[in-house]
């Protein structure tokens, strides 16, 4: 009785001599906003595994944050090893990032990930902004008034496209919208 074992292996994006490849890298979640953690991932094979791993990322043209991942590797046979390295760096500012992963904390390896060019992903804004000050005028108003309402609407991270009012004139079994004005500073109404 023989048994064969058959493993399908993607080709090498790496320089030859390597001892190991660098296969594939990722960013979780996919599409991270300001208020995710973001997380990089990076996995590989070969006759050994690297003793150090890192992600290379930078926003816009920035400097280059050069962070160090942890490794776990396994060994599926004699001589051939499978890896994945991982990093959480927190949370990132809104912009457009590209990434890249070498097994050196230079990010200068030919050992790399992707072999040329960078990966890439962009964080939005995911922090609601702040209302406060939210007044009506007059204050208790009868069916034959004009109802003038204003609040203040501030985003730390990103501008006030539009403000939006939702009002319900019979208790809150139907409702209204209507645009509110920019009435100078961070007040609308």
């Amino acid at each position: 009785l023989v048994f064969l074992l058959l493993l399908s292996l993607q080709p090498s994006i790496l320089v030859s001599g390597a001892a190991y490849a660098i296969r594939n890298g990722s960013v979780s979640p996919a599409s991270p906003t300001n208020a995710n953690s973001v997380s990089f991932s990076a996995d590989g094979d070969g006759s050994s595994f690297p003793t150090s791993m890192y992600v290379h990322y930078r926003r816009g043209t920035g400097s280059w944050v050069h962070a160090s991942m942890s490794i776990n590797s396994y060994e599926l046979g004699t001589g051939f090893f499978v890896f994945n390295a991982a990093r959480t760096v927190g949370t990132l500012s809104i912009g457009s990032y590209t990434y890249y992963f070498t097994p050196d904390s230079s990010g200068t390896s030919t050992t790399r990930y992707p072999s040329t060019g960078y990966l890439s992903f962009s964080v939005t804004d995911g922090i609601a902004p702040t209302i406060s000050n939210i007044a009506r005028s007059p204050t208790s108003p009868d069916s034959t008034n004009t109802v003038t309402v204003t609040a203040d609407v501030t985003d730390a991270h990103s501008s006030i496209g539009s403000v939006t009012l939702q009002f319900s004139t019979n208790g809150g079994s139907t409702w209204s919208s209507t645009s509110m004005a920019y009435s100078g500073g961070i007040r609308y109404s």
